[in-house]
């Protein structure tokens, strides 16, 4: 056989067998991540190997086991709001994300994992930091990660629009470390004493803010629900006071009044805010009134 037909045999094989790997890959009877395909395609026999010792290691539950890896993991579009429906014709009920995370399959828990820190993982804060203390060490440690990487990206945009403000020295400089310090704080990462002082700084720079120039609505909350949770509630009432003269039926304003009336102990002040409300006819959404009835039973 001369080397001109054993090259064009080989070649032939090579397709064949690549036809034989994509004619599996569609029936889902052969599972790897799709660059690990190309290159069976590209390199003869070593990528054939390569795919074949892949696909060994996903089927025995054995890949992804390493350490932390943040690559770009391939999962199906709805993985993380449908992942466990038995029949979708028959079974609607689904599940929350905390309760899957306590599953026993360790490949399927690790998977959805990977999947919440690729997403968005700032968004499920709370979910990470009780899946910190799961006895899966895969879990704990890619929620570790997450979180670690989630306070520092806080920390550092807090800090530029510190400094961003102290250079500037705007109202627009002022909104935006106040947004930033604001969302930091709603996090939860910060420990009481930090959250405490960063609290303080928040304080600061809304009176500093509110003061010199008109009433903006968005930034009143803020400071009215920081200085009730710093415990300052003469200046909280203050706020509270001018801003319901401009926005006199809002529902948010009224919540923070009931709150100051609830954490002041004053009852009385609590059920004739309450009562002066329903008398003028005040939109109160059903959420709004099942915290009214949490604080009046």
């Amino acid at each position: 056989m001369s080397i001109n037909q054993f090259f064009l045999s080989f070649v032939l094989v090579h397709g064949a067998a690549c036809c034989g790997i994509f004619f599996l890959k569609k029936r889902n009877r052969i599972q790897a991540p799709t660059e690990v395909f190309f290159l069976a395609g590209v390199i003869p026999v070593w990528g054939m190997v390569v795919l074949w010792i892949t696909h060994s290691a996903v089927k025995n539950g054995k890949a992804g086991s390493r350490a932390l890896d943040l690559q770009r993991f391939e999962h199906q579009t709805e993985f993380l709001t449908r992942p466990f429906v038995e029949d979708e014709v028959e079974a609607k009920t689904l599940i929350s994300l905390e309760e899957a995370l306590l599953l026993e399959d360790p490949m399927l828990r690790r998977q959805l994992m990977k999947s919440l820190v690729q997403e968005n993982p700032s968004d499920f804060v709370a979910v990470l930091r009780r899946s910190c203390l799961s006895e899966d060490t895969e879990v704990s440690h890619y929620a570790s990660a997450a979180l670690m990487q989630i306070q520092n990206d806080y920390e550092v945009s807090v800090q530029n629009e510190a400094a961003n403000m102290l250079k500037m020295k705007t109202q627009d400089s002022q909104k935006a470390y106040i947004t930033t310090l604001d969302q930091y704080i709603k996090s939860g990462l910060l420990p009481e004493n930090a959250e405490r002082i960063q609290r303080r700084h928040l304080d600061t720079t809304l009176t500093d803010y509110l003061e010199a120039g008109a009433l903006d609505y968005t930034y009143c909350v803020i400071a009215v629900d920081n200085a009730l949770e710093l415990g300052l509630f003469e200046k909280a009432f203050q706020w509270l006071v001018e801003a319901q003269e401009t926005w006199p039926d809002d529902e948010t304003l009224f919540l923070s009044k009931l709150k100051y009336y609830y954490l002041e102990q004053n009852i009385a002040a609590l059920r004739a805010e309450i009562s002066r409300a329903e008398a003028t006819h005040v939109y109160l959404s059903p959420d709004t009134r099942s915290v009214i009835a949490f604080w009046l039973a």
